[in-house]
């Protein structure tokens, strides 16, 4: 198993990424509009990087699918947020579940070439 400097910088991308959607939430959860507009910017970096035109169908199913498994805990009782601003949820909500389904995607694709190489 060998990593290459062109899947270590993968890696080393998908880490920041991950880090700085996490600071996102963890430091403006109390500002959504904010919030909304940094996790947009995020992905918006993430998907240039990595130019794969399935990114997008990705963000877009799990900003769509996140919430809504959310919402219908929600409405169960399992928990509730602070601070919902749309249908019981943050606004920010969908475009962090956005980000993380990309991530999981990119770390998958680059772990795979780690286990090829």
């Amino acid at each position: 198993m060998r990593i290459t400097k062109s899947t270590s910088k993968e890696l080393v991308f998908e880490c920041a990424i991950f880090a700085a959607g996490a600071s996102e939430i963890a430091l403006c959860h109390r500002r959504p509009i904010l919030l909304t507009v940094l996790l947009a910017v995020t992905a918006i970096v993430a998907m240039a990087f990595w130019r794969k035109s399935h990114a997008v169908c990705f963000y877009l199913v799990g900003a769509v699918v996140g919430p809504c498994g959310e919402m219908i805990c929600i409405h169960l009782g399992a928990w509730e947020y602070a601070n919902p601003t749309f249908l019981s949820i943050p606004l920010w909500l969908p475009l962090a579940w956005g980000l993380v389904t990309i991530l999981i995607k990119g770390i998958a694709d680059t772990c795979a070439k780690i286990r090829t190489a």
